[in-house]
């Protein structure tokens, strides 16, 4: 029996966007049982995903939010108790999706074969296994780059051919209906409303939901309220009765669930229920912001609509993990409004305020996963320039086998000099001089190509790319680590093509005739 566990002590919807990576796991044959690592306060949802045979749960504050603090007693017994839950049993893979010291720890600790995501090596330096969480981690960086749904990016990790309909989040013994969308006519629907969100800086204000509750309401809509119980207190700002009823604090996971699969759709930010709903089949009208980046967070499924407030100067100013998205405030109420009026076909198009971008989510046939079609915007040059990474990333970490022709101009040329550079070091008899003169070649190569990619912001998460793959070679000699350096180069060579093409035709007969390879 294959035996798998996955850490995923993150929070609510990061976790339901793991799920369809279980799936994947088990339909390529990699899994026949799977371990979840999750939080407790998420125990009750991750039994209830697909394809999870055993959840094993921790209070994370308690235990692992201790090792980043300077308390002077450590609860030692819960640190005991969770490495012998990791090392009793053996696995023949550990995932790591939780980005954080301590997973990275305990994926180093657990019995196992193989490790994918952020670990340690023998030496105890951290590293990152499997090229889709090592671009995962680089994009976090600079968050307005990131090109790739995160459900995408999981399922990639393990197999690039994973149909569209097979990535969408489920939820085991549930049951999706097919949506009661009403058509031009909002008298009798059922709408929910999630005022609340994870952390401050992704919620939109609560009046203006209160607003938006107050027009269904007057357009004959059934409004209802959901969240958490630290959210109670959202109660008093939206006008309850007739035809506006609160179930925050009052609903279990299943309980959920079903309010997805009977509404007409929802109206939230970004937060955990956008999942829950993408599982149940439920349009979403989600309005991001903030920390929240709509093209990695967006509810996964169509015809649901993503409300972003970009920030401003995106090809220019430098990004960061905490400078993604203008604040949700951006977001002007008649901008939910019409989105909603757009979604049940009241209107044929969409202008939304100065500042925003409106998108439809949509299955992107090139790539298998997850695309966002602008529908109102006023970055078309960030768009086009995101479009050409996602294709980009793609085709690079697809494990193509490419010539290694370097006759392309810009950043495929540079490409192109690092790999002949890897290749050189890698495959002559060396004595010590010519050794070291190839190592400065390469050494000198990079940092030219580390210049021309800090010139431009959309290509910093690609310099972070880098240097985590550099640090992480797998190969246990300077001759093999230099070829997987010179194969790497020679795969971004081949994909930078993408990144001044318009669009890349050739993507779909790539994707058709690939074998391919998932390694770490």
């Amino acid at each position: 029996m294959k035996r798998v566990l996955v850490i995923a002590v993150t929070r609510l919807g990061d976790l339901i966007q793991t799920e369809p990576m279980f799936r994947a796991l088990k339909a390529e044959g990699r899994a026949d049982h799977l371990t979840v690592l999750a939080e407790r306060s998420f125990a009750e949802i991750a039994e209830r995903l697909e394809c999870v045979d055993r959840v094993c749960a921790i209070d994370f504050a308690d235990v692992l939010g201790t090792l980043g603090s300077n308390s002077r007693t450590l609860p030692l017994s819960q640190y005991a108790g969770l490495y012998r839950a990791l090392s009793d049993t053996e696995y023949d893979e550990v995932w790591n999706v939780t980005h954080s010291r301590p997973s990275m720890v305990l994926t180093a600790l657990a019995r196992a074969n193989k490790r994918y995501g952020v670990t340690l090596d023998s030496h105890g330096m951290q590293i990152v296994r499997n090229e889709w969480i090592t671009y995962f981690f680089a994009a976090n960086l600079a968050r307005p780059w990131c090109a790739h749904n995160l459900v995408d990016i999981y399922v990639n990790a393990v197999s690039l051919q994973t149909p569209f309909d097979q990535r969408i989040p489920h939820f085991e013994s549930a049951t999706c209906k097919e949506p009661r969308l009403p058509r031009r006519e909002l008298r009798g629907a059922q709408v929910l409303l999630h005022p609340g969100a994870s952390q401050p800086d992704k919620r939109w204000p609560s009046q203006r939901f209160s607003q938006v509750a107050n027009w269904l309401k007057d357009r004959g809509a059934e409004v209802v309220l959901i969240g958490g119980r630290k959210e109670l207190k959202l109660e008093t700002e939206f006008p309850l009765g007739n035809g506006v009823r609160s179930l925050i604090g009052k609903t279990s996971v299943a309980e959920l669930f079903s309010l997805c699969a009977d509404a007409s759709f929802m109206v939230t930010c970004d937060s955990g229920p956008v999942h829950i709903a993408a599982a149940a089949g439920l349009p979403v009208v989600a309005i991001e912001g903030g920390s929240a980046h709509g093209f990695e967070t967006a509810p996964y499924g169509e015809r649901s609509l993503v409300l972003q407030p970009h920030l401003q100067n995106l090809m220019t100013r430098s990004p960061g993990k905490s400078l993604c998205s203008d604040a949700p405030s951006v977001v002007q109420v008649q901008d939910v409004t019409k989105a909603i009026e757009l979604l049940i076909g009241e209107r044929d198009s969409l202008f939304v305020s100065n500042g925003v971008s409106a998108y439809q989510t949509g299955r992107d046939e090139r790539t298998n996963g997850l695309n966002l079609t602008a529908l109102a915007t006023e970055q078309p040059e960030y768009e086009r320039a995101l479009d050409q990474l996602k294709l980009f990333w793609f085709h690079a970490l697809s494990r193509i086998s490419f010539n290694d022709s370097s006759a392309r101009g810009g950043l495929g040329e540079t490409f192109g000099e690092n790999m002949r550079a890897a290749r050189s070091l890698g495959t002559t008899n060396h004595g010590a001089r010519l050794l070291e003169i190839k190592a400065e070649a390469l050494k000198g190569a990079e940092q030219n190509l580390k210049r021309k990619l800090m010139q431009e912001p959309r290509f910093h998460h690609l310099q972070a790319f880098l240097q985590i793959a550099r640090g992480s070679l797998s190969g246990d000699t300077l001759e093999q680590q230099a070829n997987e350096l010179a194969d790497l180069y020679a795969r971004l060579g081949a994909a930078s093509e993408c990144l001044t093409a318009a669009s890349c035709s050739s993507t779909k007969q790539i994707q058709n005739s690939l074998e391919i390879e998932v390694t770490a």
